[in-house]
């Protein structure tokens, strides 16, 4: 489901392909709301970060991400970052 190896584990974030700024982002807003985090709103505020709130940016491709694809990123980047935070699912 993840990925047999780390590489496949982590491939998810060169998909996603935030910038350092935009993970910092990512970082402080799970941080910040650590209490009540839930995994939807961090994969929204990607989503946002993307392509803006219509989840397009302007002058790219429609950017997306399936279930899966949330899950497998949400896991590579705590683990990229050593984070010890969990989203519940909400």
């Amino acid at each position: 489901m993840l990925g047999e190896t780390d590489e496949d584990r982590l491939s998810i974030l060169t998909k996603v392909d935030l910038s350092a700024e935009k993970e910092a982002e990512v970082i402080t807003f799970c941080r910040d709301n650590e209490e009540q985090l839930s995994y939807r709103a961090v994969i929204n505020l990607v989503r946002e970060l993307k392509g803006g709130t219509s989840g397009v940016s302007v002058g790219s491709a429609e950017f997306s991400l399936s279930r899966l694809e949330a899950y497998r990123w949400w896991y590579a980047f705590r683990k990229k970052h050593d984070l010890k935070i969990t989203a519940k699912k909400k």
